[in-house]
């Protein structure tokens, strides 16, 4: 019986997250066509806390980037309290969880680990042509 709880817990969980990633990315799509300095930020993803104050909001630049990250991040702040009225507005919860903006990291690594395996996959193409 736990372990089915457990698994609810996580399907709900990633429900909400999915939600306020819908709500999130919409949100942003409206604020970059309105404020310029923000065209080049990319949502990555959202994380829930487990108590659900929280809802971590990972973002990238493109191309990536993390110092050009921090310099719209003094930007994005100030659409903090305005993002957060219209999450509640268009979610229905108990309470809106605050927003903590990060800059994804997992993009970079993802991006050099395919830069690994294809140098890898060329160094084999090469060994077999020398054979």
């Amino acid at each position: 019986m736990d372990r089915n709880e457990s698994r609810v817990s996580r399907i709900k969980q990633a429900q909400k997250e999915s939600l306020f990633f819908k709500e999130i990315s919409d949100l942003l799509m409206r604020i970059k066509s309105d404020d310029s300095r923000l065209t080049r930020l990319v949502l990555s993803r959202v994380r829930l806390s487990p108590d659900k104050k929280n809802l971590t909001v990972f973002l990238r630049t493109d191309p990536a980037d993390e110092e050009d990250y921090r310099q719209i991040l003094h930007v994005l702040v100030l659409y903090k309290p305005s993002l957060r009225t219209a999450l509640a507005r268009r979610i229905a919860a108990r309470q809106t969880p605050e927003i903590l903006f990060r800059y994804d990291k997992q993009f970079e690594k993802q991006q050099r680990l395919e830069a690994k395996l294809e140098e890898a996959r060329l160094e084999r193409v090469r060994l077999e042509q020398d054979q």
